[in-house]
């Protein structure tokens, strides 16, 4: 996240040309993501922390087993594009927003917004862990 903000979000709000660059480099980025796309089928995006946090907060209202969120689509276009329209002042005011997250989530929206149109899923899932809590559960399972 931290490369995209500071190679796309060059001002504030992240202008037309920073969201068209940005999108060019995830298009560039994420070619082996759509090859794999056409050559499988998926209905589902699985996303953990950071603005998937802040989407789950605001917006989950159901729950797929103990530690994984549904996050619903339909609420989601309009809440990217308030955020990405703001600036870092605007940000600080929303209080969906923690402080910690006001800088990086436009370039995180971003990101989800390009992954959702590219892949079509059904659904969000959000997990409460991340991958790297994951492997460790793993490792700790084989040990």
């Amino acid at each position: 996240m931290a490369v995209m903000y500071h190679n796309f979000h060059k001002i504030d709000p992240i202008s037309t040309a920073g969201i068209e660059a940005l999108h060019t480099f995830l298009a560039k980025q994420l070619s082996p993501l759509q090859e794999a796309l056409q050559a499988h089928q998926i209905s589902e995006l699985v996303g953990t922390r950071g603005t998937f946090d802040v989407l789950t907060a605001q917006f989950s209202t159901s729950k797929l087993g103990l530690h994984c969120a549904i996050l619903p689509l339909e609420p989601l276009p309009t809440f990217f594009d308030k955020v990405i329209h703001s600036n870092l002042a605007q940000r600080y005011t929303m209080p969906e927003i923690p402080n910690d997250r006001v800088d990086m989530i436009v370039v995180g929206m971003l990101l989800i917004q390009f992954v959702l149109k590219m892949t079509m899923v059904s659904r969000i899932l959000v997990s409460d862990f991340d991958l790297k809590e994951g492997v460790l559960a793993e490792m700790a399972q084989t040990a």
